[in-house]
């Protein structure tokens, strides 16, 4: 394959660096049974900024690629029923799904009302409770790493486990800024899945529930790091989702739950509007007479 290609890239430098002069375009470059490559339809697919040995190198893949596409068409041609090659009902249902698709994505565009409130996404949430069922155990918190030689860890400890407060929140922020390999300050309304956190430090429960409900402050090391966790709050799975982690998801419901009844409204304004100017018809086919035969 790699011999045929590099004869064919000699070809087409000798025949598109030669043939300058003239009417070449509809001259053929290639042929498959009856099937001709031209030129004009090379010269219609190279890309504007390929250029000199690139062209060439795509000039001879393309035609290397078009004489094995034309063959197996051949062989399809021979093999298929005519039924099997006829695409016409496909392609007219796929050409009614792609216009249908169209329109209702204009519609949508334009009609569909996007804001949801609050109270919409709360009341959701009450009344689909079993939606929103954790498959995770989940923590609020804050998580640190730092080098082991990091200064006043000690004192870190400190206002992180026992004497944790807004004003020693501050300075355990403004240390983390100075000192922290890793870390995370989850707010109220944030939640991350607790066995990312185990990922990052070196304990691993034989039962994570167990664990969340017996530890709230956590402090481990090895050789090099630190390891420093405050659980300030806690779910475990198979628990009710806090709304705050679901609320995204609860929009978007809605959202596509609107969009599916401005489409059926849609549909039902069509249908009636084409009954009322007289557009649908429906034939039923009279039923004959039995014959005395048939009794």
């Amino acid at each position: 394959m790699e011999k045929k290609l590099i004869i064919l890239t000699t070809i087409i430098t000798l025949l598109f660096g030669c043939n300058n002069s003239g009417n070449t375009e509809q001259e053929p470059v290639a042929q498959v049974f009856d099937k001709v490559l031209t030129q004009q339809e090379i010269h219609s697919v190279i890309p504007e900024n390929v250029t000199g040995n690139d062209s060439i190198q795509f000039i001879a893949n393309y035609i290397n690629n078009w004489i094995k596409e034309q063959i197996i068409i051949h062989q399809a041609e021979l093999n298929l029923k005519e039924e099997e090659k006829s695409f016409e009902k496909k392609l007219e249902e796929y050409r009614k799904s792609l216009l249908i698709y169209q329109y209702e994505k204009k519609l949508v565009e334009q009609k569909l009302d996007t804001t949801v409130t609050f109270e919409e996404i709360e009341n959701y949430y009450k009344e689909n409770p079993q939606n929103f069922e954790l498959k995770e155990n989940i923590i609020q918190g804050i998580y640190i790493k730092v080098r082991n030689e990091a200064p006043n860890i000690d004192q870190l400890k400190k206002w992180l486990f026992w004497q944790y407060n807004d004003e020693n929140k501050q300075k355990i922020e403004e240390y983390i800024t100075q000192f922290a390999e890793d870390f995370f300050i989850n707010d109220s309304t944030s939640w991350v899945q607790f066995s990312d956190i185990l990922k990052n430090i070196p304990i691993k429960p034989y039962n994570e529930e167990d664990f969340l409900k017996k530890n709230k402050n956590i402090n481990v090391s090895d050789s090099v790091f630190t390891y420093l966790l405050k659980i300030e709050n806690y779910k475990t799975k198979n628990t009710l989702s806090p709304l705050s982690l679901e609320k995204n998801k609860i929009k978007h419901i809605i959202i596509n739950k609107r969009k599916l009844q401005l489409i059926k409204k849609m549909e039902n304004e069509l249908y009636k509007d084409a009954l009322k100017k007289d557009k649908i018809k429906i034939y039923i086919p009279e039923q004959s007479t039995p014959t005395e035969n048939e009794h």
